[in-house]
């Protein structure tokens, strides 16, 4: 909420922004491991992150971050095996706003 400056309107703004677009981008992040498409799923990560930063989840924004450079490396099998905890902490981090 700091970072809205007290201002409640935006972060509820901000926070259904963060609950409509973030199942989204996990469901993206997904598909793209699956057609093993870098460019998509450093694309979908680095939204995730900046979404999950935005709403103060820096822990969902670090693991973001993790999908997006093993995307950004052409590196989707290790992306893929960082889905499952990006997942969890996405349900933690939506129970938490």
């Amino acid at each position: 909420m700091a970072r809205f400056a007290g201002d409640r309107s935006l972060y509820q703004e901000m926070a259904a922004c963060f609950f409509e677009h973030a199942p989204c981008l996990l469901r993206q992040i997904r598909v793209s491991i699956a057609a093993k498409d870098a460019a998509e799923l450093t694309r979908a990560a680095h939204t995730l992150k900046s979404l999950a930063a935005m709403v103060g989840g820096q822990t969902l924004a670090d693991a973001a971050a993790e999908v997006e450079q093993q995307g950004s490396q052409g590196a989707i099998a290790a992306a893929a095996e960082l889905v499952a905890p990006l997942e969890s902490i996405l349900s933690e981090t939506t129970a938490a706003i």
